[in-house]
């Protein structure tokens, strides 16, 4: 529906009202909706992180030893020198 369509002097004040009334939403619900969505996003996070630690530490030794070894530079051994 085209209320102002063919009512360019009406524009301004529309958009003007349309501005306060977002802003009044935002400053009214959005602090809340934030903490509440930061707050499950949170316990999301860190339970992906417990997940991921707990299968980490399942892993055989070896494994680990592996992974390790590509996320480390070479060692230099003395007896090669």
């Amino acid at each position: 529906m085209k209320l102002n369509a063919y009512k360019p002097h009406l524009w301004k004040a529309d958009v003007e009202r349309s501005i306060d009334f977002y802003n009044d939403w935002f400053l009214r619900f959005a602090p809340t909706t934030y903490r509440a969505q930061r707050k499950i996003r949170t316990k999301e996070i860190r339970e992906d992180f417990e997940l991921a630690s707990g299968s980490l530490l399942a892993l055989k030794s070896e494994i680990l030893s592996s992974v390790s070894r590509t996320w480390r530079p070479n060692q230099v051994r003395s007896d090669s020198l």
